[in-house]
């Protein structure tokens, strides 16, 4: 029941946090999509949704006695484990996301240069290439219950390791789920930790850099350092959020990838893993929300020090927070609070 259940709450908080995106950015941003990192980000939610909405329904698509509260069909349990699939894009939107930084900070990329020779690619990889596995395996009929939901499963569920049960449906889903999910989740899981290196050698250079150009050998000391802390503070708040985002993907995806990877070599299920997985999985809206809004957040708070975190993050959640509304909202604050 724990299994049933709980990917339902924790699909809804993401889905919820998707949706503060997308509105952010389409309602308040004045660039709304005409930048590679909004459009990424665009990308990255939509995903989140498909896959949120596929944790809410939980086992409610999987064929009636297949397991607690499954109302479904062989159709509707496709369905599910056909958004599932495509829902990896989530995984490539990560690695896209983590590209973008390296190329704009380490690398100096301009907006324009990313927009014209890379994002391209990053798109066409993580929507195309995707959809077209998920739809490669529909004749091979490998979507069927896994155990937790409609996925990339044989059926029945053990087949494929019991000799003695012959696979009714989803003969290749094993060799399916290894080469088109298990390969391609590991090859964005070393694009972002290739990133997360190259971001932390930036940090680590940028500093040499610095220390060189504004030494204390230089004239005026007080404005080297001034300068110095000002370009290391812009640099390091933009690795931060890289970061951010990095840790938000493994958080998501390290449960689900070794009870895959597991249950695949050895055929074992791991409840802990199982359970882990269910929570976190649908997790990744409500932690990418809380990232993106976080510099709104800090900026007001630096307006408006007085307010707590739950105000300013529900302004910066349902308004648009820019200098001068963050003086109106501490204004508004101050009058509130003397009255």
């Amino acid at each position: 029941i724990a299994l049933t259940f709980t990917p339902s709450v924790t699909g809804s908080l993401s889905l919820l946090g998707s949706l503060v995106i997308i509105r952010k950015f389409l309602c308040y941003s004045k660039k709304k999509l005409s930048t590679p990192y909004n459009r990424i980000m665009f990308g990255l939610s939509c995903a989140d949704i498909v896959q949120s909405a596929t944790s809410i329904l939980s086992t409610f698509p999987a064929p009636q006695g297949s397991a607690y509260f499954a109302y479904g069909n062989v159709t509707t349990c496709e369905i599910q484990g056909f958004l599932t699939q495509v829902s990896l894009s989530q995984a490539f939107y990560n690695a896209s996301l983590s590209i973008y930084y390296v190329l704009f900070v380490r690398f100096g990329y301009s907006e324009r240069k990313i927009k014209d020779k890379v994002e391209p690619f990053l798109h066409a990889i993580s929507v195309g290439f995707l959809v077209s596995t998920a739809v490669l395996g529909l004749p091979f009929e490998v979507y069927n219950f896994s155990g937790t939901r409609c996925g990339v499963s044989p059926y029945p569920m053990n087949c494929s390791s019991d000799l003695g049960v012959d696979c009714t449906r989803g003969e290749y889903a094993v060799s399916f789920g290894r080469f088109l999910y298990l390969i391609w989740l590991v090859i964005a899981y070393a694009i972002i930790i290739l990133s997360l290196l190259t971001m932390l050698w930036s940090l680590w250079s940028l500093e040499q850099r610095l220390e060189r150009r504004y030494g204390v050998a230089t004239l005026n000391v007080d404005e080297a350092l001034t300068q110095r802390s000002r370009m290391s503070r812009k640099m390091k708040d933009l690795a931060l959020q890289c970061f951010f985002y990095i840790g938000a993907f493994f958080l998501t995806y390290i449960w689900s990838l070794l009870y895959r990877i597991i249950k695949s070599s050895m055929g074992n299920d791991i409840f802990v893993l199982a359970l882990c997985g269910n929570i976190f999985f649908p997790l990744q809206g409500i932690m990418n929300c809380g990232i993106y809004l976080r510099p709104d957040v800090v900026k007001l708070k630096r307006i408006n020090p007085d307010c707590s975190y739950v105000w300013a993050i529900y302004k910066v959640a349902v308004t648009d927070i820019s200098r001068r509304n963050s003086l109106r909202l501490q204004a508004h604050q101050q009058a509130v609070d003397m009255s």
